[in-house]
């Protein structure tokens, strides 16, 4: 009865907390993902607590506590990737399959926050609304904590007698160094959040609870060491910190006095016991692994912007799912494991044995690109490798990046043809692959450059026509405009044609109306243009109207029934084809047949 007068307080805060994190999965709620941190925290304190009573006892066993801590995590996580794959080969489209037999991978080897780490960075990463394994990244912090954090109480268990002392002070360095990595701007924000040394204090900050002195006679100390803790803190975090950074570590201090409450039987008698709160607590991890496979699904075959009731439905199918998993699987488990003492083992071994295949399997396609079947939609083919790779069509444009050629290099003789010049990302190499479908490529001298440095100033100065091409504020050239004043320069317009290739590619059981799916711009595509046309007037290049019928929409597929866009915002071969046949080039270029 103690025990669970004990523990329902943070049964209740890990339910508060997983109910935040389903509703910012489900952009319901922009501040749910602190939930996460409010599990990392509780993680560390019944972590420690768990280990500093098997130490008491004489029986702490490394390898057991792993066994203990994998059977938790791996059946779980195998089931979902059996059904993001089996999902995923069925609904998806190839970028986005690549991207969840990646992660297949990483959350098979417990290294998904490692995988979405490196991904963070990649232009072509799809949405992590339609990831259905991207919160698995959680689960590799948390098995990477469990990795490293019983080496601190081994060491000063086996090299001196006042262990725990030891084991807090190292803790207290460690949390403080790990503090330091969070909050001082030396890695970007993907670092702070995916990896485990920016993530450490919050684990070490329920950690230290069990270890700091609680006793009648020790309260003074335990206050001292609290508060000089507190104070070095905010010594350390000064008035520099983000917003974001203040609502993180607040939330690790929130929860930190609440876990501390929990062992306060005076205080705690005080608060009520919500029982619905609280199975969702006790539930907590099970409804975390299934509501973003539920969610990300959802939005890929269905709908991506829901209405009130799908919204219910996916929240409550999330919550319902997950807790009959709680109970029909790690309660199976569980029973299982006091009723025979190989239970882990078979338990581990199965798990291996289906988690091994399944990860050569997702390699396999992940080298496929995500091609696991012909799309005539995007016009790749199992059967030949280079259809595979459907994003390599837009970033040939690196080669192009090079000077105009010169009267004065004789390797490079001048030929009479007008020099182009585009300037930008991705939307730059969309409007270069446009010029290369279309008639006048044999007329032009195409260079490309991304950059925005001395060599741009110099292609600026040999230009003919000048156009710039990026997804975002055109201030980006603000300190170039003036020297393309007397150039012919054109901006080339935002477009955005769906927000899941997967959700378009899933209505094709809609028979003869597959084809003919159109869409509206969104608001803050319209606007953007509205404001650059009052800007560059006739030198602004409106990319939806390109597209847009009679009807005021936009369709997504050209006349040959291929997709325009493989992601939404860039162009297929098809969809370069496509607009190099509505554009009026005429109006662009004076003089170039």
């Amino acid at each position: 009865m103690e025990q669970e007068s004990r523990l329902y307080i943070l049964d209740m805060l890990k339910g508060i907390a997983i109910i935040g994190v389903v509703f910012f999965h489900a952009n319901l709620f922009s501040y749910g993902y602190l939930g996460v941190d409010v599990f990392l925290v509780i993680a560390g304190y019944f972590t420690t607590k768990s280990i500093v009573r098997q130490f008491d006892n004489g029986g702490f066993s490394y390898l057991n506590f792993l066994e203990g801590r994998l059977v938790r995590l791996y059946p779980l996580l195998i089931i979902i990737s059996i059904i993001s794959l089996l999902l995923g080969y069925f609904t998806m489209l190839p970028t986005n399959y690549k991207n969840t037999a990646e992660t297949v991978v990483g959350t098979s080897l417990f290294v998904n926050n490692i995988v979405q780490y490196i991904t963070a960075s990649d232009y072509w990463d799809a949405s992590n609304e339609y990831k259905p394994l991207m919160h698995t990244w959680y689960i590799g912090v948390v098995f990477q904590f469990y990795v490293l954090y019983p080496l601190f109480f081994i060491g000063a268990y086996h090299f001196t007698k006042k262990w725990k002392r030891v084991v807090g002070v190292l803790l207290a360095i460690a949390g403080l160094a790990s503090l330091l990595l969070y909050v001082l701007p030396i890695f970007d924000t993907a670092f702070h959040f995916y990896l485990l040394p920016s993530r450490f204090f919050e684990f070490i900050a329920g950690g230290l609870l069990v270890l700091v002195p609680t006793g009648e006679g020790e309260k003074r100390e335990w206050k001292f060491w609290f508060g000089l803790f507190l104070i070095i803190c905010l010594i350390v975090c000064n008035s520099n910190l983000t917003s974001e950074q203040y609502r993180l570590l607040s939330t690790v201090l929130f929860t930190t006095l609440l876990i501390r409450i929990s062992t306060d039987k005076e205080k705690l008698m005080s608060i009520p016991n919500l029982k619905f709160i609280s199975i969702l607590g006790i539930g907590s991890y099970s409804i975390y692994i299934w509501h973003q496979v539920i969610i990300a699904f959802y939005r890929n075959i269905f709908k991506d912007y829901l209405n009130i009731w799908q919204y219910v439905f996916v929240i409550g199918f999330s919550l319902v799912v997950g807790i009959a998993s709680y109970y029909l699987i790690e309660q199976t488990i569980d029973k299982f494991i006091k009723r025979t003492s190989k239970a882990k083992v078979f338990i581990l071994t199965i798990s291996c044995m289906i988690a091994l295949p399944m990860s050569y399997i997702s390699f396999d396609f992940y080298k496929r690109a995500g091609v696991v079947r012909d799309i005539p939609e995007l016009e790749t083919e199992v059967s030949k490798p280079e259809t595979w790779e459907t994003l390599v069509y837009n970033d040939n444009v690196y080669k192009y990046d090079v000077d105009f050629p010169n009267k004065k290099d004789r390797n490079l003789p001048s030929n009479g043809k007008k020099n182009i010049l585009l300037v930008g990302d991705s939307y730059a190499r969309d409007w270069y692959n446009i010029l290369k479908e279309s008639h006048y490529a044999n007329s032009l001298n195409l260079s490309y450059h991304k950059s925005l440095d001395d060599v741009l100033y110099d292609r600026i100065r040999k230009a003919n026509y000048i156009f710039l091409a990026n997804h975002g504020d055109f201030n980006l050239f603000d300190s170039y405009i003036p020297q393309m004043s007397h150039k012919e320069l054109y901006r080339v317009g935002d477009k955005r044609f769906f927000s899941s290739p997967c959700l378009i590619y899933n209505r094709r059981f809609l028979g003869d109306s597959y084809y003919n799916q159109k869409v509206d711009i969104t608001d803050d595509i319209a606007n953007r243009n509205i404001k650059e046309k009052q800007i560059f007037g006739d030198g602004f290049i409106n990319m939806m109207d390109v597209i847009k019928d009679n009807s005021g929409q936009y369709c997504i597929f050209t006349p040959e029934h291929k997709l325009i866009s493989h992601d939404g915002l860039h162009l297929t071969r098809a969809g370069a084809k496509y607009y190099a046949s509505k554009i009026n080039f005429l109006s662009l270029f004076h003089g170039v047949q």
